[in-house]
């Protein structure tokens, strides 16, 4: 990262030297601090890329940043204001007829949603993503979105339906080695199926996203998975374990 960033403020330089306004390399620089956790700074470096687009009519490229501004607050744990970049991303996708950028920002719409506890909503944008994706035969974004779906309705207590989709998603992400998101859905899953009252089966699965987590130094799904495992051997009391 620190290269990155190195190299990314050598040809901001350069541009200027030569009078070039390179709005790309703001977005590349807040990609930079985003990816070290400085969301200060990334939101910084994202508002300059878009006020530049804004001044000079390019809207895709404006509605592109709009979603890096969003992730970041996402990040920040700031979902009303993701939620207004998302918003005004949408629109100008629509207006632009993006079909696949319009795709992702409504997905991401939909976790947003899922985030702050808005389920139904959540699901209204899944289910129209869905069906653009799988027209596309854009395999891993269908299966995000039939996944989130999934956690969707885990969290309305609709086991079976999440059931059946987690599993989709799980299939088709296993195929494309997507281990993050596979370790993700495992956990959920695992809590579907100690909600349906079949622990072994669950502490299993429970401890495949564990080892996964750990494997690949996801240190949030690796928490998460120990507290799944946790409640599980509580549940069947093995509390040693």
């Amino acid at each position: 990262i620190g290269s990155k960033l190195k190299y990314c403020d050598q040809a901001i330089k350069l541009a200027g030297r030569m009078n070039i306004m390179l709005p790309s390399l703001y977005k590349l620089k807040g990609n930079c601090y985003m990816d070290i956790g400085d969301l200060v700074s990334a939101l910084e470096w994202f508002i300059k890329a878009a006020n530049f687009y804004k001044d000079h009519g390019n809207n895709t490229g404006l509605a592109t940043v709009y979603m890096s501004i969003a992730e970041a607050y996402n990040m920040q744990g700031n979902h009303n204001n993701e939620k207004y970049y998302l918003r005004n991303a949408i629109k100008i996708f629509r207006q632009e007829k993006d079909s696949v950028k319009l795709a992702i920002t409504l997905t991401n719409m939909g976790y947003a949603n899922y985030t702050m506890g808005q389920y139904d909503s959540a699901l209204i944008y899944y289910s129209g993503t869905a069906d653009i994706y799988k027209d596309m035969d854009r395999k891993s974004d269908y299966a995000y979105c039939i996944g989130n779906s999934g956690l969707v309705y885990s969290k309305l207590s609709d086991f079976n339906r999440a059931e059946d989709y987690l599993l989709q998603a799980i299939e088709i992400l296993t195929k494309l080695d997507d281990k993050r998101a596979v370790t993700e859905y495992l956990i959920e899953y695992a809590n579907i199926l100690q909600h349906k009252g079949e622990i072994d089966r669950a502490a299993a699965v429970a401890n495949q996203a564990f080892v996964s987590s750990v494997k690949n130094g996801y240190k949030e799904y690796e928490r998460d998975a120990a507290h799944e495992l946790a409640r599980l051997y509580q549940f069947s009391g093995r509390y040693d374990s």
